[in-house]
């Protein structure tokens, strides 16, 4: 990920208003940024450790409180079948139900195809 775009990313997690709280939390903390790393290829896939890894440590380093992250992996590089993917939005929106993300920053150009234009519906004004 280049620096403009890092950055941001970083400024769009210090700005925007955050209402969630995940169960657990103390009163006075800060509530969580929670974050959705979308992946358009395989977890088998050999980039995607290390990118995260940089990605989580430059986050953690620049956002103040706690973050979550949540990676999701589409694969569709081994299951390019477009009539799956509305399957994948229920699955999202199933999953992601009583859960607030506040970011969803796709990897890979497939990633941010489909967040733009499947996961809107799942994630409305949530910034991509």
């Amino acid at each position: 990920m280049t620096r403009p775009i890092l950055a941001t990313v970083l400024a769009g997690l210090l700005l925007w208003p955050l209402t969630a709280r995940g169960e657990g939390w103390d009163d006075n903390a800060p509530p969580p940024r929670r974050v959705m790393m979308l992946y358009g290829y395989a977890a088998s896939s050999p980039t995607a450790p290390g990118f995260l890894t940089r990605f989580e440590t430059t986050l953690r380093e620049g956002v103040a409180g706690p973050v979550e992250i949540y990676e999701e992996f589409l694969d569709l590089d081994r299951f390019p079948n477009p009539e799956r993917r509305p399957e994948l939005v229920r699955y999202f929106r199933d999953k992601y139900r009583d859960l607030t993300i506040d970011l969803v920053v796709p990897v890979g150009t497939v990633a941010l195809q489909y967040a733009t234009t499947r996961l809107r519906s799942v994630f409305p004004g949530v910034p991509v």
